[in-house]
Formats: structure tokens, sequence, C-alpha cells
């Protein structure tokens, strides 16, 4: 066992689980009441800034990505002065259809912005007339409505967890099928958790939620089944190797893939925070959400994976130690039989 792998043997305690499984619940627990609580309350937009509690109206401010990266805040500055004498609901910083950056500001349906949107849009030209301050580039203002049934948050956090489900039910069978229905419960089990601990902190903490999120959700579930699949694959490996003799306990520990995961973790993290500083606010919360994920299933597959796998490891060795007991046993018994025949036919042969 590598001096790595001794660190982790805190994993053989007992108390590993139900302590785990105690602080995934309050999360889940925690994140499901704030969101009852703010549902009954009609506190949608308190609870997640991307639900809404009624129709809505946009004022979206586009510019070139160039224009965006030097000045955005700037411009985001004037835009809220002249908006200053009505209630921003929330500001929102996204990329448009061709690649332009956008910064839209949400009002409740019953504000009156004709005269406000008026002045912004004749502030904007200006800026971009000549003599203006951002002379020859492009800011277009524009005003719609929209009704609340494509804001709901809900929807994208739905279709993640459905992704997840989807992933934990396939790591299931895979593991039933590979490792033993035991190491399959216990692949299913952690992978469902991974999905649900990152769906209840993301909206425990109020991370905004977009279609991205749905992605960063299935991703959670994703890399906690890559990590309970790399454990259990060398576990198997060490179980062929007739080098190895070791207690279902220490033969687990000595088996988790920590190099591996670890490499995955850090990848995955360096790869969202490039792409976090590259992609500016546009993607933004979705690397948040992807670092949750991340996180959540670095705790999984390092801990509470491998404090499952003991547990199931011993009960599949010993369900093999009873298979050559029965084998013996179904032997014995075809010989009884075979001899009680012998004896039959000896006795007719007598008789005659």
């Amino acid at each position: 066992m590598s001096k790595l792998n001794k660190i982790f043997s805190v994993n053989t305690k007992k108390i590993m689980i139900p302590a785990l499984s105690v602080v995934f619940a309050v999360i889940i627990v925690i994140a499901a009441a704030v969101g009852t609580l703010c549902g009954v309350m009609g506190w949608g937009g308190v609870f997640n800034r991307a639900a809404t509690i009624s129709d809505s109206q946009m004022v979206t401010v586009t510019m070139e990505s160039f224009l965006y990266e030097k000045n955005g805040e700037k411009i985001q500055e004037k835009c809220e002065d002249i908006l200053s004498d009505h209630n921003v609901l929330y500001v929102e910083h996204g990329e448009g259809d061709g690649g332009e950056q956008q910064i839209v500001f949400v009002f409740d349906d019953k504000e009156d912005l004709t005269a406000s949107y008026a002045k912004l849009k004749d502030s904007m030209t200006a800026l971009t007339a000549t003599g203006g301050e951002y002379e020859g580039w492009s800011i277009l203002v524009m005003k719609n409505t929209v009704e609340v049934e494509s804001y709901v948050s809900e929807y994208y956090v739905l279709r993640g967890c459905i992704a997840g489900a989807v992933i934990a039910v396939l790591a299931c069978i895979y593991a039933i099928l590979r490792y033993g229905w035991r190491h399959g419960i216990v692949a299913g089990v952690c992978v469902l958790l991974g999905m649900l601990v990152t769906t209840a902190i993301i909206m425990a903490t109020r991370i905004l939620i977009t279609p991205a999120v749905a992605i960063a959700i299935a991703a959670a579930a994703l890399i906690t089944a890559l990590a309970v699949i790399l454990n259990l694959g060398k576990l198997r490996a060490n179980e062929k190797d007739e080098n190895v003799s070791m207690q279902s306990e220490e033969l687990v520990i000595s088996s988790l893939a920590i190099k591996e995961q670890l490499f995955v973790y850090a990848a995955l993290a360096l790869s969202m925070l490039l792409l976090g500083i590259l992609g500016g606010t546009a993607i933004a919360w979705f690397c948040v959400s992807v670092g949750v994920a991340i996180i959540v299933s670095a705790v999984i597959g390092l801990f509470y994976a491998p404090a499952c796998m003991i547990p199931a490891q011993k009960g599949t060795e010993i369900a093999r130690a009873k298979k050559p007991a029965r084998k013996e046993k179904k032997a014995k018994a075809s010989k009884v039989k075979e001899v009680t025949a012998e004896e039959i036919v000896a006795e007719a042969e007598d008789e005659d």
C-alpha cells in the first residue's frame, strides 16, 4: 500500500458512512426546505435570481466582444444611471447568437420603461456616433417582455437531474455486470448522491440557474461515476493479482485510484478556470457550477465510495467462500444418490 493510500485509511472507520450520509442529507434537506419556503411564499426571485414570480421586461444592451471586455463595466454604469428610477430585479451577462456580448437588465412587467428606454437608446447612439466616446463601434439597445414560463429555473434543474439519474442507472448496471450486484448498488447510490448534493448546493447558494447549469448537474453524476469505476477497476485488478493477499478493508484502501482521480479533478478544475477567464461572464456560472460538481465528486470518490465499498467487498468475499462449500455439499449428495442406486440394484440381484 502506497503512502498516499494510507492517508485514506480513515475510510475504514465505521463512522465514515453514517457521518457523510448525514452531511449529504442535511445539505439536500436545507436546499429542499429553502426551495419549498420560497415557492410557498412567492420568493422565487429571492431563492434564485433566475426564477421570477411574474412576467418580466428585459432591456438588452448588445455590443462587440472587444468593446465589452474593455469598457463593459463603464457602459453598464451608464445604463444603471439612466435606469436608476426603476427597480432592477437583477442583471445578467451573456452572449448573443453572433458572439456579441450582452448586458441584460430585468424588470417587473408593471414597470413603465418608456421614457427611460428612449433615453437609454439615445445615450448609446450618442456614444457610438461620430465624435462619441466609442465612435465606430456598435451598441444595440432592445426591450422585450418575457413570460415567466420561459424563465423558470426548475425546468433546467429537472433536465440536469434526469440526465444524472440516467447516468446513475447506467453506472449501476455496468458495475453489476463487471463487479457484482453489491458494488453495483454502491456505484448507483454514489452517482445519484453526487448529482443530488451538487444540485442542492447550487440551489442553496443561489448560483444563477441557466441552461448550462443543467449540463453541470449531469457532469457531477458523470465525474462521480468515473471516480467510482476507477476505484472498482483497480480493486478487481488487485483481486486477480496472486501476489496480493489482503483483508477486505486493506484491499479496498490499497485499490483506491487516488492519483488517477486527482489528475481528473485537477484537469477539470484547470479547464474550468481557463474557460472562465477566456469566456468571461458569459459562461462564468457554468464554470462555478462545474467547480461545485468537481468538489462533491472528489469527496464521494475519495471518501464516501471507498467507505461503502468495504462492506460490499466483505459481502462479496463471504459469498465466494460459500460457493465451494455448496459445490462440495452437492457433490456429496450426488454420491449418496449413486451409492443408494447401486445398493438397490445389488439387492435386486440377490433376490433373484
